[in-house]
């Protein structure tokens, strides 16, 4: 779109100068956007995952399947310090360049952080610059409060308006709450970027549910492996996640078996009951707690194969089955 436009345009005008969006990342990243990817410390793999992004953007390569398209890139690692950085570089194989000389770089702490995004306000273009964490970056200005709405959209729309200007793309890394199923700070911060991924933990440790939600409203769910093999060496990949969804399945029937196995005996509970009292100790575990459907499809199926019956006032333990379970010794879910 020409920078020369007047304020107040004809719509025709706009349409005749418009153009299809400059996709980074298909269906993913535009250029000139901010962005946010989240996750719970630790489990995420959140880092891991913007350091694979780093060098399929770097080196155009496809990232998690998807056509990418080669930018310099810079890493900005505000928590972490140049041994760790360079450790986790050599462990995702950053030794063996794949990338343009000069397109993979690496800015450490507030200082390097800083230095960044001076040289885009001061006419650095066409770049990628992921920054990790946000939250460190946001303790770089006192006055701003995570928490707040009017700080967190203040912040990001000044981002905004740099990445238009300059036609860079801006990254942010961010932490989950401590709930560990939302992003900690203000809402504001999903509705002031173009776009952001959520990461949730599965009950293979070695692979994250990866959820992305974007301005459009289009959602993409992609299952990703963060692995290491004899040599220490991490890959980081798309897997296929019907399996996975078959185990977090087959937890959530255990998780209410245990819950119902605990209850009162010959006491019904009503199945919003059970959505509620499962969310807190699910959350402390493993994350976000799946959607309502997903819960009462589980008591569906475990009233289907005899472990729960259907009462007038909910549901129990199918008595048969408690039987069994005390015949063998097991008086919990097998």
């Amino acid at each position: 779109m020409p920078s020369n436009l007047p304020t107040r345009v004809l719509f025709e005008q706009l349409a005749q100068n418009a153009q299809p969006p400059n996709w980074i990342v298909d269906q993913l990243f535009v250029a000139g956007g901010v962005y946010l990817l989240a996750g719970q410390a630790k489990k995420g793999k959140k880092s891991m995952i913007s350091m694979a992004l780093s060098v399929a953007i770097a080196s155009g390569l496809p990232f998690l399947g998807r056509k990418t398209v080669a930018r310099p890139l810079i890493f900005c690692a505000m928590e972490d310090g140049y041994q760790q950085v360079g450790w986790r570089a050599k462990q995702m194989g950053f030794d063996v360049p794949t990338w343009r000389e000069g397109f993979l770089q690496c800015a450490i702490g507030a200082v390097g952080a800083i230095e960044v995004v001076q040289l885009v306000q001061n006419g650095l273009r066409d770049t990628v610059v992921i920054i990790d964490p946000l939250v460190d970056y946001m303790g770089l200005f006192p006055e701003l409060d995570e928490n707040s709405a009017a700080d967190v959209t203040k912040l990001l729309r000044s981002f905004q308006e740099l990445a238009r200007a300059s036609n860079c793309t801006f990254i942010f890394v961010h932490h989950f709450n401590k709930s560990r199923e939302t992003m900690r700070g203000s809402t504001a911060l999903e509705a002031a970027c173009e776009g952001y991924g959520e990461s949730f933990p599965t009950q293979d440790d070695t692979i994250v549910k990866l959820v992305w939600t974007l301005r459009n409203g289009k959602g993409i769910t992609t299952y990703v492996q963060v692995e290491a093999d004899d040599r220490e060496r991490l890959t980081v990949k798309e897997v296929d996640g019907s399996l996975v969804e078959k185990i977090d399945q087959a937890t959530m029937e255990g998780f209410i078996m245990e819950y119902m196995l605990g209850a009162p005996l010959g006491y019904p509970i009503s199945k919003a009951t059970i959505l509620d009292d499962l969310k807190a100790s699910w959350s402390r575990t493993r994350g976000k707690m799946p959607g309502r459907d997903r819960v009462y499809d589980a008591i569906g199926r475990l009233v289907a194969s005899g472990k729960l019956a259907r009462l007038k006032k909910g549901f129990i333990v199918e008595p048969t089955y408690r039987e069994g379970l005390e015949a063998q010794g097991r008086g919990g879910w097998n």
